[in-house]
């Protein structure tokens, strides 16, 4: 199981590494939040 997780975790075929999901709702919050602060500023 945890060598299951590991290898799927690092596999870039299937996008899983450099990817984890608080990377990408990281970088997806930090677009939010740029567009909310326009949209506050305006």
């Amino acid at each position: 199981m945890k060598i299951r997780n590991f290898v799927s975790k690092h596999d870039h075929n299937k996008g899983g590494a450099h990817k984890s999901k608080k990377d990408y709702s990281r970088k997806k919050l930090k677009k939010r939040l740029k567009k909310y602060l326009k949209w506050l500023g305006d």
